[in-house]
């Protein structure tokens, strides 16, 4: 019992000597208690390997993650017929950037600046200079007035039929109430102003605009405005007059009158503009889309018909 208690109560790193001597009652001793539990290490399972592991037992995201990337894409991508539509339909009208020919439209617009710098700018500054406020005033109204029923048609040809019959309203109140169109009566009586060409009426049929190019004398167009510019000269009521001097006359007039309107915009230009052709451009395609949709001011959804979106084509 004494050497019992002796190999209980001795610890277990003394039971065992370097030398391999010990008591041979303590070692005898010790092979009959059993093990103490607090000071045996227990033996440890060996971690299995991942791929022992069954898969089915296992939470993975990854399913869920490739599923979510799929579904966000079917949300976010069209069908391939749709993106090809939608490549093959962007309208020119709105890509500032599309100047293929700028080249030689710089050289156009630089000869169209000389001869406006040495004829055309002088004489409407001299015009605005000489006549007074009122008379040129009352000369834009009546070439305004012969030029509604022309954008009337056009309206007509848009299927904007309440707007054309506004547009023959104001031809009707402006030529008789305002004596020819000299005083603009039908904007007090909140007829709304127009203005439409035969180029818009291409644009809401369908037909793409083409490349920007620069036409001499008549400055910033587009392909399709530049083919429809006969149309429009041939809609000129002024160009039916038979007197030749008369008809010349008035040409020239409308012409100083335009110009002497832009005055106030080119010289902003003049004094601003780093690149003035650029500016120009851009301003002007940026303007031309805002006609096209009828939001540059002339539309309203209370007073005239909902304007209406360019058809997209696959032409450009």
């Amino acid at each position: 019992m004494a050497g019992q208690a002796c190999a209980t109560d001795t610890p277990r790193h003394l039971s065992i000597e370097d030398n391999g001597t010990a008591a041979a009652g303590i070692v005898n001793t010790s092979q009959t208690v059993s093990p103490d539990p607090i000071i045996e290490t227990p033996q440890t399972d060996t971690q299995e390997p991942l791929s022992s592991i069954p898969t089915k037992d296992m939470p993975t995201h990854e399913p869920a993650v490739v599923s979510n990337v799929s579904e966000a894409r079917q949300n976010t991508l069209d069908t391939p017929a749709e993106v090809e539509a939608a490549a093959t339909s962007e309208n020119t009208d709105d890509d500032l950037s599309a100047d293929p020919s700028e080249n030689i439209n710089r050289k156009i617009f630089a000869v169209n600046e000389a001869l406006d710098k040495v004829v055309t700018k002088p004489v409407a500054k001299g015009y605005k200079k000489i006549v007074p406020v009122g008379i040129r005033r009352c000369v834009s109204n009546m070439f305004d007035n012969l030029g509604t029923p022309y954008t009337a048609v056009n309206n007509v040809l848009q299927g904007k039929v309440k707007s054309a019959g506004q547009d023959v309203g104001r031809v009707i109140v402006n030529s008789v109430l305002g004596i020819g169109g000299c005083f603009d009566v039908a904007t007090k009586l909140g007829i709304p102003k127009h203005e439409e060409d035969f180029g818009q009426t291409l644009a809401v049929w369908g037909v793409g605009s083409g490349r920007f190019v620069m036409l001499p004398g008549f400055g910033p167009s587009t392909v399709r405005d530049a083919l429809t510019k006969p149309v429009d000269i041939l809609a000129n009521p002024i160009r039916y007059i038979t007197n030749i001097r008369l008809r010349n006359s008035l040409t020239g007039y409308k012409f100083v009158d335009t110009r002497t309107n832009l005055l106030e915009v080119t010289d902003t230009l003049d004094e601003s503009a780093l690149d003035k052709y650029s500016m120009v451009r851009d301003a002007w395609l940026q303007r031309r889309a805002a006609q096209i949709r009828d939001e540059d001011g002339s539309y309203d959804s209370i007073s005239t018909d909902k304007p209406q979106e360019p058809k997209r084509t696959l032409t450009q």
